[in-house]
């Protein structure tokens, strides 16, 4: 489909070549050439650890009979599945996502909505869930975040002082980089989210959590007219016993908005989109129901896979991640020489991936069972526990919705019919990433050796 050529050395030597000083062209490479990039089998997995980890790291009335918009007939809810492929042979292959919702098998309870997503797909994927999420009372959403993102009041004395603190120290590193950035602070906690809402929505709902104490007291913020210092503090009155303040002459160190992390890089690079730059989670009733960095890290420690390259790889920090962002840049210089070929094969090899039940157990393999287990059973452990807690103390709610990555899905389902004696009541399908196979460079052959190198891979992967 590209018609192009390859030039050796002559003498078989290597080394520079010069080229005379005539136009130079840069070839397009053709789409046969593009599938032997992808036949070593280092390569293989490595590419296939990078797309897994790339896709892995409101309010209702009241109940009536008709299905949501979507929503599948009962007789098709059979299977619940939460990844599809839909594929029409040469028109168009996708990948879609379901939400599906649950109500309570006897009795009174909110319905809960379990929201699939994954962290890269089409803009109007999120478009989508956005709407989806916006009906729900409750929003119970993944991110492993700083300490004092998780809100809420604590019951234990302890505990509760340790989280009070946890949130001024998260306050006060946003305050700081707001100085950095504006040569001032900010007014009021308010101007802080407000400014940190346009860089991040995110961010700006760990400054909504952590500007309520553990006792559920919003917490004091003061400034000098000049912008020149600080205070932050609990009010005295109210915990006399217990010195809860931060201040800028206690220095701590900023908390700027990350840097593109390798999703980020792989959505730019196939011209998708990244999930937090595109759903706004900048609400009241969004909560992060997920680890911390120090749970995070110390489960790890305590499970003995802190040396894990994978939990480096999705965390973005290790020499694998590096390699990673190297390759994602190839995708990119590919891509252009190749007119789109190259983002829609990698396409391809994502749907096909995520639409395999099989990948994901593959990954877990890979990455190691102690990993494996942090990364879904203990996260998606702390999820049920907020929903349970939540349910108890707080039966107003008509509808909460649980907001993680697709892999998560089966276990949240099964315990929740299990343990809270649910049923499924609806299911929608969006789609998340698709394939427009006739306007692609992607032919169908291709699209067949992409299926073949797929299994092939997958087979070294299982033990």
């Amino acid at each position: 489909m590209f018609p192009g050529r390859t030039r050796k050395n002559p003498g078989g030597k290597s080394g520079f070549i010069p080229i005379r000083a005539k136009r130079i062209v840069i070839r397009p490479v053709s789409g046969d050439t593009m599938m032997t990039m992808f036949k070593p089998r280092r390569l293989r997995l490595q590419l296939l650890l990078i797309f897994i980890a790339a896709m892995m790291a409101p309010g209702f009335g009241q109940p009536v009979a008709s299905a949501w918009s979507g929503d599948e007939p009962a007789a098709e809810r059979a299977e619940e599945r939460f990844l599809r492929v839909d594929e029409t042979p040469g028109k168009a292959i996708t990948l879609e996502i379901a939400t599906r919702r649950y109500r309570p098998v006897e009795g009174n309870g909110p319905l809960i909505g379990l929201v699939g997503v994954a962290h890269i797909g089409e803009r109007d994927f999120y478009l989508a869930l956005q709407e989806e999420l916006d009906r729900y009372d409750m929003v119970l959403y993944e991110v492993v975040s700083p300490d004092g993102a998780r809100g809420g009041i604590v019951n234990d004395p302890q505990k509760r002082i340790e989280a009070t603190r946890a949130r001024l120290d998260l306050l006060a590193g946003m305050i700081e980089d707001y100085r950095l950035r504006h040569d001032r602070y900010p007014v009021d906690l308010e101007s802080l989210r407000r400014d940190v809402t346009e860089r991040s929505s995110v961010m700006a709902n760990w400054i909504r959590s952590a500007s309520v104490d553990a006792w559920g007291d919003p917490l004091t913020y003061e400034t000098d007219d000049e912008g020149t210092g600080f205070q932050l503090f609990r009010d005295a009155e109210k915990a006399p016993e217990h010195e809860l303040r931060v201040t800028e002459a206690d220095e701590v160190p900023a908390l700027p908005l990350e840097e593109e992390n390798i999703q980020t890089q792989l959505a730019k690079a196939i011209d998708l989109a990244f999930q937090f730059d595109h759903v706004n989670y900048d609400a009241s009733h969004w909560r992060q129901s997920d680890m911390t960095h120090t749970m995070f890290k110390q489960a790890l420690n305590a499970s003995g896979a802190d040396g894990d390259p994978s939990a480096d790889l999705l965390m973005g920090t290790s020499f694998s991640a590096r390699v990673a962002e190297m390759l994602l840049r190839m995708v990119r210089m590919l891509d252009r020489m190749t007119d789109g070929a190259v983002s829609d094969m990698v396409k391809v090899i994502m749907i096909e991936l995520l639409g395999d039940e099989t990948v994901i157990e593959a990954a877990m393999g890979q990455m190691g069972e102690a990993f494996a287990d942090i990364l879904i059973d203990q996260r998606n452990g702390i999820v049920l526990s907020d929903l349970e807690r939540i349910m108890r103390e707080e039966p107003h709610l008509e509808s909460i919705a649980v907001f993680y990555g697709a892999a998560h899905m089966d276990h949240f389902a099964e315990t929740i019919k299990r343990d809270f004696a649910y049923e499924l009541d609806g299911v929608s399908w969006y789609p998340a990433i698709r394939v427009d196979l006739e306007q692609s460079r992607v032919d169908q052959r291709q699209l067949q050796q992409i299926r073949m190198m797929l299994r092939r891979s997958l087979q070294q992967m299982v033990p």
